[in-house]
């Protein structure tokens, strides 16, 4: 097989270059199903599954995701254009607060 050269002198073999170049990697659809299914067996009572563990994987994998569709984005634009974030962030606090609000059930009886 062969291989294609990095930046510097790193090497990686074809097959994993083709993989990578690609918007969406299918290797880690099977871990977020592991994370997913970690958080729900623990929310159905199962006392050996770890909840903690389903998280902490899913924004690890959420991190990593992030991360490299940021990366991709530099090496084909040189630069990260971050301009849609804040109507992002605004958009989803307004949804928080809408939910927060149709949830609530008024005061409590005391």
């Amino acid at each position: 097989m062969g291989s294609l050269p990095l930046k510097g002198n790193t090497v990686l073999p074809v097959t994993l270059r083709e993989g990578l170049s690609s918007s969406h990697l299918p290797g880690l659809d099977g871990l977020r199903m592991v994370a997913v299914f970690l958080v729900v067996f623990y929310h159905l009572g199962f006392p050996t599954a770890s909840g903690g563990h389903g998280v902490l994987i899913f924004f690890v994998l959420s991190g990593f995701l992030i991360t490299w569709l940021l990366l991709k984005e530099q090496e084909q634009f040189g630069s990260i254009s971050l301009r849609l974030l804040p109507p992002a962030g605004s958009a989803n606090f307004s949804c928080v607060l809408l939910l927060l609000a149709a949830l609530d059930g008024g005061p409590t009886p005391v």
